[in-house]
Order: C-alpha cells, then sequence, then structure tokens
C-alpha cells in the first residue's frame, strides 16, 4: 500500500495543531480635513522576511519601508522579533480608494477603502469606508449558516475573541468543510472508475457516515502506523465492500490528500491576527468599531472572522466650520445692524 497519503495526511494534522507565532498586521490611517490621508502599515515577524499571505502589503517605491527591530516587554515575550513599516502619504481620498483595486487574485485578500467628504455649510461630515471582502479562494462547500444562527454569526464577527461555545462552532464548520471537500473528490474518482464493485449509489447513500469516518481517522492518523490502509479497512467494513475493491481508491486517495495539502496552504495565507486603526477629523458621532478612543476608531480580528464573511469598518465624524459660523454672524449683524444704521442716518 501506497504510505505517501498517510504522510501528507498526518503533515496535514501537524500544520492545523502547530503552534506557529501568526503574522501581526497593523493598518493606520489618519484622514485630514485638506483632503490628505496618510496610511501606515507594519507587520510583525519572527524572521526578517516579508509574508508570502493574502494581505497585500507594500514593497514599491511611493511607499518608504523599513524594518525595525519589535520592542519586548520582557525576555518571555512572544511578540515578534522583527517589525517591518511601510508608510505613505496620497494627495486626496481617491489616491487612497487607487491603491487597492478590484483584486482577480483569489490568494489575496479584496480590499476596498473609500473615503467622502460632505459639506453642510456649518459642519462637514467625513464617511470613511474600508471592507476586507470574505475570504474564500477555495468556494467552501457548507456555508457559516449551516453551524451557527444569524445571531450568532453577528456575535462572533463583532467579538475580537468569540467565546468558546462559538469557536468550537467556528472549528466544527472549518473541519466540515474539509470534509465535504474530500468527500466530493471521492465521488468524482468513484464515479470515473466506473467499477460495478464500486458503485457511486452506495458511497452516495453513506456519506454522512463516511465523513464521519474520515474525520474520526483524520484526528487518530499520527497514531496509527498504516493510516491509508486502516482507511480503506476502515471503508471496506462501512460500505460491506471487499478490501481489494476499495484498495483500488488509495491513488485517489493519494491525490486527494495532496490536494488537501495545496488546499490548506492557501487557506493558511490569510492566518494572522489584524488590528485597522482610523483617525478621523473633528468628533466621531458614528461607527461599528469596537473600540472609540477620542477620534480614532480600532477594530481588531482575524482570519476567522474572514472566512465567514465580508468584513466591513464605518466610521462618520462631523467638523465644525468655524468659517462659516463667523461668516454668518457677520451677514446676520449687517442684515440686522445696516438698516437700523441707514434709519439712524436718515433722522439725523
Amino acid at each position: 500500500m501506497n504510505t505517501r497519503f498517510r504522510g501528507i495526511t498526518t503533515a496535514a494534522l501537524a500544520l492545523l495543531l502547530s503552534g506557529c507565532l501568526d503574522d501581526e498586521y497593523k493598518v493606520t490611517t489618519v484622514i485630514s480635513t485638506d483632503g490628505t490621508c496618510e496610511r501606515v502599515i507594519t507587520v510583525g515577524r519572527e524572521k526578517k522576511t516579508l509574508p508570502n499571505g493574502a494581505f497585500p502589503v507594500p514593497t514599491d517605491s511611493t511607499w518608504q519601508c523599513e524594518w525595525t527591530l519589535a520592542k519586548k516587554v520582557d525576555s518571555t515575550s512572544k511578540k515578534a522579533d522583527n517589525v517591518y513599516t511601510a508608510r505613505k502619504r496620497f494627495a486626496d481620498f481617491d489616491a487612497l480608494a487607487r491603491e487597492y483595486p478590484v483584486q482577480h487574485d483569489s490568494t489575496r485578500f479584496s480590499i476596498s477603502v473609500k473615503v467622502q467628504k460632505r459639506f453642510r455649510w456649518f459642519y462637514s461630515y467625513y464617511d470613511y469606508t474600508e471592507t476586507y471582502a470574505r475570504f474564500d479562494p477555495l468556494h467552501v462547500p457548507v456555508q457559516p449558516s449551516a453551524f451557527m444562527t444569524e445571531e450568532e454569526l453577528r456575535q462572533f464577527m463583532s467579538s475580537e475573541v468569540p467565546d468558546s461555545t462559538l469557536e468550537t462552532k467556528w472549528n466544527r464548520w472549518e473541519q466540515q468543510n474539509m470534509m465535504e471537500w474530500a468527500f466530493g473528490l471521492l465521488v468524482d474518482a468513484v464515479r470515473r472508475r466506473n467499477d460495478p464493485g464500486l458503485p457511486v449509489s452506495l458511497f452516495e447513500q453513506n456519506k454522512d457516515r463516511l465523513i464521519a469516518l474520515f474525520a474520526d481517522d483524520t484526528t487518530k492518523g499520527s497514531q496509527h502506523q498504516d493510516f491509508a490502509d486502516k482507511t480503506v479497512s476502515d471503508m471496506a467494513g462501512l460500505l460491506h465492500l471487499s478490501a481489494d475493491a476499495v484498495r483500488f481508491l488509495a491513488p485517489d486517495l493519494d491525490s486527494i490528500g495532496s490536494q488537501a495539502l495545496k488546499r490548506m496552504e492557501t487557506t493558511d495565507k490569510a492566518k494572522g491576527s489584524y488590528t485597522n486603526s482610523v483617525v478621523m477629523p473633528g468628533v466621531i458621532i458614528a461607527t461599528n468599531a469596537g473600540e472609540v478612543r477620542g477620534t480614532t476608531v480600532v477594530w481588531r480580528f482575524t482570519h476567522e472572522h474572514l472566512a465567514l464573511m465580508d468584513y466591513p469598518m464605518n466610521v462618520e465624524s462631523r467638523v465644525v466650520n468655524l468659517w462659516a459660523i463667523i461668516l454668518t454672524a457677520f451677514v446676520v449683524l449687517v442684515a440686522v445692524g445696516l438698516p437700523l444704521f441707514l434709519r439712524r442716518s436718515s433722522i439725523v
């Protein structure tokens, strides 16, 4: 029996359980009343190398880029050792929006930024909207609503660190996606073989039981010396087929294992923690941010949030137009005072 599938599955399990330090992405955008804006992006890294992740880290000459050493709180700190910083000033709001065009690469984040200024005489209103589109490069077969209610999804998306119950549901959803995807590949392989000894209908009728079998064997994979043999044996027993007939699927199981690794490598591109801060002019009057500090709003999220749905960030601020107030007061003063002055002059 080919043992490559066993090694691939064990490696995939190791990736799932690994405790590697996720990259830390921090974005700060400062909006100014003169129509300019500045954006600063920092990435915390264990090594002094740029990440090959889904987040678009700028490197071109229009950005001021540099590496610095991270400040450690103490010797036991688990923060990244190196920090990459990219800074750019934009001449206007549209220039910032153009920095993030429509993304056609499904392995990269699709980010949109829009800033609008609305003049209302005494006040000017600034609307900032930034959205990270749902990161779904492989078109997951199971929608989140199959495991979470609408309210639970809302709670998950609005929580920086979701509670253990929601986290468990997210993990079950992620595992079910992998199993549903693998089962689809298995059925396609059975259909291609067109072997009377391996009826497609039998696999389809036992979908839930086979998925449960895969999930159980994958979880215990590292404990079995011959994982592929065990999977074939368990599948044959579950479907009441001969082990020899099912063994013909070994190359297909091997292929599914290879594709599973590639799938995980793609979805892992989004792994990391993200902090998005926006500094607005004037007074904050509306936002969906979880944290507001004076004129700064902050959102914190992870790849888990982005796997579920779009992540929109909105904030609105208001600036008093002092010149408009002065001008209005002057006009009112002239409108009221001039007739009085002219009347007194005519009497004299």
